[in-house]
């Protein structure tokens, strides 16, 4: 089955509105149609995997998804993949463990202003990371930290 919605997309032309379908069981695909009729599609071991992968792709033509899963806070943990399937994220808040209250659609709107570059939201989650590890505190550093960096050696970085 699949799951139809709109999703905002940010390029060098502004805003403007894209057709999202997303696979809701495996194999875990995500398509895009954009108003020019550009179409890709990612598949990955679950959504969040597949949204990277498929951001990564428009990013290469100079486009960001304005979505909760492309804000740089925000993150699945390794439980959370296994459980929503990639699905939902947490919004991260250093020196604080993330909490249910914390878990997002990854699909949600978000503030087409606030989205970041997957590059830039691994950083993010590194520098969290090692900032909170510092000082004895939880990035929810553990789970994350492995999540990460599965995404990152899958897409070979």
């Amino acid at each position: 089955m699949t799951e139809h919605r709109q999703i905002r997309v940010v390029g060098s032309d502004g805003l403007r509105n894209a057709k999202v379908a997303i696979a809701t069981e495996p194999p875990w695909l995500i398509g895009i149609q954009l108003q020019d009729g550009t179409e890709d599609a990612a598949e990955e071991t679950d959504l969040f995997a597949s949204l990277q992968t498929l951001r990564l792709k428009l990013e290469a033509i100079g486009i960001l998804l304005c979505c909760h899963g492309a804000l740089a806070n925000v993150f699945p943990s390794g439980m959370a993949r296994q459980m929503a399937e990639g699905r939902r994220a947490y919004r991260i808040t250093r020196g604080q463990r993330p909490t249910r209250d914390d878990l997002m659609d990854i699909f949600a709107p978000a503030d087409c202003s606030a989205v970041v570059t997957v590059q830039q939201q691994m950083d993010w989650i590194e520098r969290c990371m090692a900032s909170d590890s510092s000082r004895g505190l939880s990035c929810s550093a553990h789970a994350f930290r492995s999540s990460a960096m599965a995404g990152i050696s899958a897409r070979g970085q």
